[in-house]
């Protein structure tokens, strides 16, 4: 069955030098008096005032009530509360986002400290790898290899595998004897000869330690030892860091040969311990949870290696066991297991174009940073947002005061997990953004430098919801088949209540010396489409926390103009409406700025059409600097959102009363005013282009939905979602699946 991905990416192209020297696209220093935006004054021609905004929530919302969470029958496992009222900070964060995408500004939200360093992932199984171990002398390291009975070959050993197995995990019970621990060296160690699935290649298993016998445990060993020897070496036990995993590894070299001694340079001794930091960030979130789902009792223990939860090891040390990537020569790389996760070639801060990088200047300020704030991240300076925003308060119709509806039974929600960009084939694009391409191996599809991760990500709307409260069940058990599971563990949550749909909520946005292109883009996410819905809240990738926004009576903002004159005047009213005119003058500004730094198409404004001509009969008696001036009288009317002929602002009024009357220029006029208006209306819909920008289709697009099932991706030999990307990476007659995440929009599929 097709589906989308709860997540997909909206693209963030480069800022060429063009779109940076934009006076609003691009980057500046908003804090000089020449830009007219500090907060010195209200300056003459910048806007300032207060947007009321409805909320209305379109699927079920929940806001996590951080005062309140109650312990369920199952450890470590909550039931949280939905908040009644939006705090600030989440609907700040919902609309700097969309402003974020929609002026395709810098990324601010972009640690380059966690993003630099480079990401891991799980490599093939590498029988190419020699066994290893760590001397230290004077801060200068070696690693001495293990061989066992082969030879070093070029892809694999050249005879048996160089380790011998160790049988140590047995119906997900740890069978090495108490006293065999890691690191330990032993001495005469019998080891018997087998071939694995009728010779695909040998291995040296251990037979007995010190009289404790051991019995091989794959099935696919033969029953028959070929060949016994006598060893001595080191037991190196790395933990079950699979399901499926069986043995441990003996590390030995054939009696009488002189072992191979290599060094260690710095930068391969670097690289293993970005590895291994690598190994501990990945698994800290879920070290010391209960690792398998409650009910699933065929899933076995996982046991950490030291690697994965011992801190000691993120500094290479003396007496480390390693397996080495080597030609017998010099030591290339080094691992802590021999199927390891490898480091990406490049990091996610090198797939970001520098134009999109955080700004380290506050000259480098883009849109967002100059209307939410900036803070440096890499040194000294600020700036202080000219937007502030209140929490939304309910609105009640009905005379109830509590938007949330409580459950008779809480609800437990799906697992959710933290975002994994490791995930390279999800998270990362050509070097225009765009997907990789379907069956390239998992290390062509890693980071590298000339790719670019594929942009900014946001959930999609759901449009298969919910709207009736006796639905509720019967969506979630919809998609249990599809990887939403129920049961509670100690990784996932349960709500006691949720705000359901048609909910309504206001809140106000306060604004200070915004240019008509920062207002226009504020505005216009106001009024982007109806059918547009914002994701906020928790379980976005569930469906929940689907709102539209629109505006709230009327818009009270003035210039710093507008301002002084009211100051200046104890009977001028104390509120200022922004016209709609103006609103729409303000949109067009932001559109045709977008379109101008982002299109090859040259924009002219807009002229004044053949409707503004008027009748005949009166426009024929104008001179030429007559029409002019009647033609900006009428337009300043309509400005000031004036619905009657401006009569008395007539140029030379006198002359042409003599010849008609008011009464004439009323009728008359009425006619051109639905003229106008008509092609006000029809004006709207030119935007010079602005919707055709990839950036902005594709947000439209999440904001509006598909037909399609939104769900993580499912495998029909199971409801796990990592046994689709496991899938996904399984090499199959030289082959792999290797499906990328899609361009926004279309779907993938089943596996």
């Amino acid at each position: 069955m097709p589906f989308h991905n709860p997540y997909n990416f909206v693209r963030t192209p480069a800022r060429s030098d063009k779109v940076l020297c934009s006076p609003f696209a691009g980057d500046y220093d908003p804090s000089k008096p020449e830009r007219r935006e500090n907060f010195s004054r209200y300056w003459p021609e910048r806007y300032s005032g207060e947007i009321s905004v409805r909320l209305r929530t379109a699927t079920p919302l929940f806001i996590t009530d951080p005062r309140t969470k109650t312990p369920s029958q199952v450890s470590n496992h909550y039931i949280y509360d939905c908040m009644a009222e939006i705090p600030a900070t989440a609907l700040k964060g919902m609309l700097s986002s969309a402003y974020e995408i929609i002026t395709n500004s810098r990324y601010r939200v972009f640690s380059e400290k966690q993003h630099s360093r480079r990401l891991g992932f799980r490599y093939q199984a590498n029988a190419s790898l020699v066994p290893g171990r760590v001397r230290e002398s004077g801060g200068k390291f070696t690693v001495t290899l293990f061989t066992g009975t082969s030879r070093i070959g070029h892809d694999k050993a050249d005879g048996p595998l160089y380790a011998a197995w160790l049988p140590a995990y047995r119906g997900g019970r740890c069978i090495i004897p108490g006293e065999i621990h890691n690191a330990m060296y032993c001495e005469n160690v019998e080891l018997g000869l087998y071939s694995y699935r009728g010779g695909i290649f040998k291995l040296w298993c251990v037979k007995s330690i010190g009289g404790k016998q051991f019995q091989p445990i794959s099935r696919n060993i033969s029953a028959n030892c070929e060949q016994t020897i006598r060893a001595d070496g080191y037991i190196v036990i790395s933990g079950k860091t699979i399901n499926r995993k069986h043995d441990e590894r003996f590390f030995f070299n054939e009696s009488g040969k002189n072992p191979v001694e290599l060094p260690i340079s710095d930068p391969v001794r670097k690289r293993y311990e970005d590895l291994i930091a690598d190994y501990q960030r990945t698994h800290e979130i879920i070290n010391g949870r209960e690792q398998n789902p409650v009910n699933d009792p065929n899933d076995e223990e996982i046991i950490f290696g030291s690697h994965i939860d011992d801190p000691s090891m993120l500094d290479l040390r003396d007496g480390d066991f390693v397996y080495v990537k080597t030609d017998g020569t010099k030591a290339e790389a080094l691992y802590p297991v021999q199927i390891s996760r490898e480091l990406h070639e490049a990091s996610v801060w090198d797939c970001l174009d520098k134009s999109l990088k955080p700004a380290n200047d506050i000259s480098q300020l883009s849109p967002a940073d100059r209307l939410f704030g900036w803070i440096n991240q890499s040194g000294s300076g600020s700036w202080k947002g000219k937007i502030q925003i209140t929490s939304a308060k309910y609105e009640s119709s009905d005379g109830i005061s509590d938007p949330v509806e409580h459950f008779d039974e809480p609800l437990t929600l799906s697992i959710l997990g933290e975002p994994k960009p490791s995930q390279a084939r999800f998270y990362l694009g050509k070097n225009d953004g765009s997907p990789q391409n379907n069956g390239i191996p998992k290390e062509r599809a890693s980071y590298s430098p000339g790719k670019h991760i594929r942009g900014r990500k946001v959930y999609l709307h759901h449009t298969l919801h919910f709207l009736k409260k006796d639905e509720r069940g019967q969506y979630w058990d919809s998609f249990a088949q599809n990887g939403f599971r129920r049961e509670k563990s100690n990784q996932n949550r349960s709500i006691s209540g949720w705000i359901p749909p048609q909910k309504t909520f206001s809140f106000k946005i306060r604004v200070e010396n915004l240019t008509s292109e920062e207002l226009g883009a504020l505005l216009i996410l106001f009024s982007i489409d109806n059918e547009c819905c914002f994701r906020l809240g928790y379980g976005k990738p569930l469906g929940l926390g689907s709102v539209r926004l629109s505006i709230n009576g009327d818009i009270e903002i003035a210039t710093g103009q507008q301002l002084s004159e009211r100051y200046r005047s104890i009977t001028a009213s104390q509120k200022y409406r922004l016209p709609e005119s103006e609103r729409e003058k303000c949109i067009k500004a932001y559109q045709k700025a977008m379109a101008a730094a982002y299109s090859t198409v040259i924009f002219e404004d807009v002229k004044v059409p053949d409707v503004l001509r008027f009748s005949d009969d009166l426009y024929n008696l104008l001179n030429d600097d007559q029409k002019k001036t009647l033609h900006e009288v009428w337009l300043s009317a309509l400005d000031r959102d004036q619905n009657t002929a401006p009569t008395n602002e007539l140029p030379e009024k006198e002359t042409l009363t003599e010849l008609f009357t008011e009464e004439y220029f009323d009728e008359k006029y009425k006619e051109d005013l639905r003229n106008w208006r008509e092609y006000r209306k029809q004006s709207r819909k030119n935007d010079y282009g602005w919707r055709k920008l990839d950036f902005i289709k594709s947000f439209i697009d999440s904001m509006k939905g598909f037909t399609e099932p939104v769900m993580y991706p499912v495998s029909r030999k199971g409801n796990e979602g990592f046994q689709w990307f496991a899938e996904n990476e399984r090499i199959a007659d030289g082959k792999c699946t290797g499906y990328s995440l899609p361009e926004m929009g279309k779907t993938l599929e089943e596996l």
